[in-house]
C-alpha cells in the first residue's frame, strides 16, 4: 500500500527511466482485445456474469496504466504543486471507487459476503485513501 507520493514514486521501479508511452501502448492493447468481446460466445449459464468479469478486469488494467502514468509524472515533477497531477490522483481515486463498487457486485455474485471485504475490497479502499492523500499533498 502506498503512503504518499514519495513511496508511490519509488516503489518497484526508477520511474524517471520509464517511458510513459508503454502505458499508452498497453491501454491500446487492452482496448483492442476488449473490442473483440462482442464476438465472444459461450453457452455457460453465467455468460453475462463472465462478460462483466472480463470488462471489470479490463477496467482494472486500464486503471493500472493510468497509475503508471501518474507514477512517471510524479517522478518527473519538479516538486512544485501541480493541479494536473492533483486531478490525476483524484481521478484515480474516483475510478477506483467505481472499480470497488463493481468488484463488490461481481464478488457477491460468486462468493460469500465476508470474504470480499476482508480481502481485495480492503486493498482497493486503501488505494482510494492513498490517492486522496497524494492529491491533498500536491
Amino acid at each position: 500500500m502506498f503512503f504518499g507520493a514519495r513511496v508511490l514514486v519509488s516503489r518497484f521501479a526508477d520511474w524517471n527511466q520509464v517511458d510513459p508511452e508503454v502505458f499508452r501502448v498497453a491501454r491500446q492493447e487492452i482496448d483492442a482485445t476488449m473490442s473483440l468481446m462482442p464476438q465472444a460466445r459461450t453457452k455457460a449459464a453465467d455468460a453475462g456474469l463472465i462478460h462483466r468479469e472480463y470488462e471489470s478486469a479490463a477496467r482494472l488494467l486500464r486503471h493500472a496504466c493510468a497509475l503508471g502514468g501518474l507514477k512517471v509524472a510524479l517522478a518527473s515533477a519538479d516538486g512544485g504543486p501541480s493541479s494536473g497531477l492533483k486531478q490525476q490522483a483524484y481521478s484515480l481515486a474516483e475510478d477506483m471507487r467505481g472499480i470497488l463498487a463493481e468488484h463488490r457486485e461481481l464478488g457477491l455474485a460468486r462468493n460469500r459476503v465476508g470474504g470480499l471485504e476482508e480481502g481485495s475490497a480492503a486493498h482497493f479502499q486503501g488505494m482510494i485513501d492513498a490517492y486522496r492523500r497524494i492529491a491533498r499533498g500536491l
